[in-house]
């Protein structure tokens, strides 16, 4: 640059100076102050080759980090720039355009940086709902934060009134809040996020009247009556006012799993069980919802123990690396029966236990095909029939590690949704297998469940531990993603379920009156960029039933946040709703339900004839107390006229000493108003009150 300052080693900066050279300003340097920088802002200065006879302009331009679009901010001589009207905890490409004041002629940029904006408290949790379970529990339920402006590290529910207070944090999106509640009292639920940098706005309050059927008394009296080698007959004594009762059975044999059984009677008998096993039964009583707190026994029952089965083998099928053969002999029993096995298998003690029975035959061999690769299994076989589970083999469970199959699917396949931008996921996966020779392609599907949309992308082959892939979920949308290996007959990981940030459905409903007609009214929440900035318009659902699910169901669409609502049903209850759907068809959650119990028309106060009727009333009321202060100052007055007559004639009077008495000249004094005068002598004062 000719700027009489040497920036090259060599001078060549300063070397062709001719007047009519075209000189080129551009930044060179940018400094962010953190100090004096927020969640919203970020104040930079910029530093460009020294100038005393120009002036120059700066023109900011910034993207957000991973987006093409930037934004052009205002022409500017001022420095430091503070930029402004950026999201919180977000990284940004910033970028300057430089001019001669006065000139037309810009200079592109020559310096890109990233900045980024500090972290803020999120935003508000929302559409927060309550479900009571018990008479001391209340699962509360939320959406994440709009904004979570940083990473999201607990969430806080509390309640009140609670005694001792309750607050309590949590790590999902929902959260079993247990302490004593009281039947009949209203209480307060909120749920507060927190990130890293502070806890963020409280969620709107949600009530919740603890409903009383949730008190249901425990079950007393619960007795074996009798006891075989198959069944059990229970009985108990009844608890009033319930809908009936549910019965639990578990066994000591950790293969063996029972259904509950529910029953209306005070008696039950209990099949399917197994020779000499010991059980515990529960029966607790059930209203609505709710059970009660359960009564239990421990039983065992009559006969011979179930043999095991012998002899248990397991391998791996030639040629199949992902295929194990299990084989096994007849059980020896005095029983003449025709055998029934169950195969049971899992990576692990837990899962093989909670998977229960995978496979039933009645021969003394099976093979399990399509396992993982490289993965380690246990197997085990079991009589389940006709004498209910017996237990594990007699050699125990057999260990197994199948080998790698280019059809076998990924595994440990996760979705994280960014901590910055609420639409962008990291899926991520490992291979089949840890030491691979060679590489994998992978095929990630994605299924649009509400456009019906599904689409494809490839990786080409990679040998690396863990494989990420970036995807993008829109507002609203809820999706299946699997993962499988780039090859003909692949078996795909998944699908797993994921839904794209929910859009914040209207808030505050309530129903006005316009002249002859109810109006239902809404206000939107804090939108996201990504739904405001594209067009959207609203439903508004009415219907006979809080679930919104009868087939008389009204969904009517408008594109104002008010709808006047169809004729006035007399003393009909109805729910009304309202959800936004955006232009690309994604809709968000129904706002919470609106109790409306429609009057007749002439039944619902209009506004201004409510203030009409008020004004009247008033009027009525201040005429009727003017009368009533008119009569009783009226009533004073006479009554005053009165005792200002005998005040003045009881004042004339005078004392006549040549007769010894007191005499007055007002004749018209009435008999009760004429005082009782006594006589006194002449050295007696007269004195007048």
């Amino acid at each position: 640059m000719c700027n009489n300052h040497t920036d090259c080693y060599d001078g060549s900066d300063e070397a062709d100076c001719k007047a009519n050279r075209t000189i080129v300003y551009q930044v060179a340097a940018i400094v962010v102050d953190s100090k004096n920088s927020n969640s919203a802002s970020v104040l930079v200065d910029i530093k460009i080759s020294p100038s005393d006879s120009v002036k120059l302009e700066y023109l900011a331009s910034y993207s957000v980090s991973g987006k093409d679009a930037f934004i052009n901010t205002t022409w500017t001589k001022e420095t430091p720039i503070r930029i402004c009207d950026l999201s919180a905890f977000s990284s940004y490409n910033l970028t300057f355009y430089v001019r001669v004041e006065g000139s037309q002629l810009v200079h592109p940029p020559a310096l890109y940086t990233t900045i980024t904006t500090k972290a803020d408290g999120p935003s508000a949790p929302w559409n927060v709902t309550l479900k009571q379970t018990s008479a001391t529990q209340v699962l509360v339920r939320w959406n994440a934060p709009v904004h979570s402006n940083g990473q999201i590290i607990n969430y806080r529910v509390s309640v009140s009134p609670s005694s001792p207070p309750y607050s309590m944090k949590a790590k999902s999106t929902e959260h079993i809040v247990s302490t004593a509640f009281a039947a009949g009292t209203n209480y307060t639920f909120n749920v507060v996020a927190e990130n890293t940098f502070s806890a963020g706005i409280k969620s709107a309050d949600v009530y919740l009247v603890l409903d009383p059927d949730a008190i249901i008394a425990a079950v007393t009296n619960l007795k074996v009556q009798a006891i075989e080698d198959q069944w059990a007959y229970l009985t108990w004594s009844p608890v009033s006012n319930i809908s009936g009762y549910a019965i639990k059975t578990e066994s000591n044999n950790n293969y063996a799993s029972y259904p509950a059984v529910n029953t209306t009677e005070t008696s039950c008998n209990i099949t399917g069980l197994s020779p000499r096993s010991r059980y515990s039964f529960q029966v607790m009583a059930l209203r609505k919802h709710f059970s009660g707190a359960p009564a239990s026994t421990i039983n065992v029952t009559q006969g011979e123990a179930l043999p095991t089965v012998p002899s248990l083998r397991a391998q791996l099928v030639k040629g199949e690396t992902t295929a194990v053969e299990l084989t096994w002999q007849t059980p020896v029993s005095k029983r003449k029966a025709k055998w029934q096995y169950a195969i049971y298998y899992g990576a692990s003690l837990k899962e093989m236990y909670q998977q229960g029975v995978r496979y039933r035959t009645d021969k003394t061999e099976f093979t399990v095909r399509h396992l993982e690769a490289c993965e380690k299994y246990l197997f085990d076989v079991i009589v389940v029939g006709p004498y209910g589970y017996g237990p594990g083999t007699e050699d125990g469970f057999k260990l197994v590690i199948t080998g790698f199959d280019h059809h076998s699917p990924p595994k440990n396949v996760d979705i994280q949704f960014s901590a910055r931008n609420a639409t962008e996921a990291l899926i991520t996966w490992s291979p089949p297998c840890d030491a691979l020779t060679e590489g994998l392609g992978y095929l990630i599907t994605v299924r649009d469940l509400t456009l019906k949309k599904t689409s494809h992308a490839s990786l080409s082959p990679s040998r690396n531990d863990t494989i990420y892939f970036h995807q993008s979920f829109h507002y609203g949308a809820d999706y299946q993603v699997s993962v499988q290996i780039d090859t003909t007959n692949s078996r795909p990981a998944g699908p797993l379920s994921v839904s794209g940030p929910r859009i914040p459905p209207p808030h505050q409903l309530s129903v006005g009156r316009v002249n002859a007609s109810l109006v239902l009214y809404w206000r939107d929440q804090d939108l996201p960029p990504e739904v405001a900035s594209h067009n959207y318009s609203y439903y508004v659902w009415l219907s006979k039933s809080h679930t919104f699910k009868e087939n008389d169901t009204l969904r009517i669409e408008t594109t104002e946040r008010m709808l006047r609502l169809p004729a006035d049903h007399p003393g009909e209850l109805y729910y009304a709703a309202v959800s936004i759907s955006e232009s690309h068809g994604y809709e968000s959650p129904r706002s919470e339900p609106l109790n409306m119990l429609f009057m007749m028309a002439s039944d619902v106060v209009d506004p201004a004839a409510e203030s009409s009727a008020h004004v009247y009333i008033a009027v009525a009321v201040a005429v009727i107390i003017a009368i009533a202060l008119g009569a009783s100052l009226l009533v004073l007055f006479v009554r005053h006229r009165r005792l200002q007559r005998t005040f003045v004639s009881f004042a004339n009077s005078h004392y006549d000493t040549r007769s010894g008495a007191a005499t007055f000249s007002d004749q018209n004094l009435e008999e009760d108003d004429s005082p009782v005068i006594r006589g006194f002598s002449d050295d007696e004062p007269l004195v007048i009150a």
